[in-house]
């Protein structure tokens, strides 16, 4: 089975972050490591009409779907989904982290540390520019990785250069992160939420095939098919549902799976 490492971007706007994974993608092998990013930016760039939370939702939906559908690769490839965002607060990466645990995967976390002017100076020769004030703002609220099980962190002063050193150092970490999967932790009160919880996802999903089986008839197996393939990536964790999420939050998290 493929091994995969979940690699999560921290840093505000301006850090570096985009530089640093594209020019990674450019100095290996494929043969070696399978890089695969998930940009915030680009997945949401055309999704003014929602939420700021539903973003993120969609944003994480895609990734473990990504994550789900490597797992089920015949090859013993090395695979590193790169998650390029802010990731400013921890509660942010914390939900990755859990997912990487449930999935036994390799977690790594890159910490990109600038001073505010720098950040600002690159913003401003950037395409589509960030808001001067979201970057200042988004400063004094970041959470640097300080928690236990943010122990495995790769850090980046990124108002120097990036040079060669550095990403050697980085694919140094990297493999070293491979050599260290987390394990999933199951409690007996875990395993007795999780039936409640699943018959909540059901009776949504339900709801939700339901009204588009109503606006297209001629594409209910297909709407079934998939009611039923997040139904049972739902019960193997490979689609993450929060234990506090209301009807609500649970119809808008679940709807981003149908396609």
């Amino acid at each position: 089975m493929s091994k995969i490492c979940i690699v999560l971007l921290i840093g505000i706007p301006g850090a570096g972050k985009t530089t640093f994974h594209t020019t990674l993608r450019r100095s290996t092998d494929d043969v070696i490591y399978k890089f695969h990013t998930v940009v915030y930016d680009e997945l949401v760039v055309n999704d003014c009409e929602i939420s700021y939370k539903c973003k993120r939702g969609k944003v994480f939906a895609i990734a473990t779907e990504l994550m789900a559908s490597i797992l089920t690769l015949p090859t013993n490839h090395k695979h590193v989904i790169i998650i390029d965002d802010n990731m400013y607060l921890k509660s942010m990466r914390y939900e990755y982290y859990k997912h990487a645990e449930r999935l036994e995967l390799s977690f790594l976390e890159v910490y990109f540390e600038v001073n505010i002017p720098t950040a600002l100076l690159r913003n401003s020769t950037r395409e589509n520019k960030v808001p001067e004030k979201t970057i200042l703002k988004m400063a004094q609220q970041i959470e640097k990785p300080i928690e236990s099980w943010e122990g495995n962190v790769f850090r980046i002063n990124s108002n120097l250069n990036f040079d060669d050193n550095l990403y050697l150092e980085f694919f140094n970490k990297l493999e070293l992160s491979f050599c260290k999967t987390l394990r999933r932790k199951v409690d007996c009160h875990t395993e007795k939420m999780s039936i409640t919880k699943l018959q909540a996802v059901d009776l949504v999903l339900r709801k939700i095939a339901h009204g588009k089986i109503k606006e297209d008839k001629d594409n209910a197996s297909k709407v079934c098919a998939q009611k039923k393939h997040i139904f049972n990536a739902v019960r193997q964790g490979t689609i993450l549902v929060e234990d506090g999420w209301d009807e609500s939050e649970l119809f808008t998290n679940l709807m981003l799976h149908f396609r």
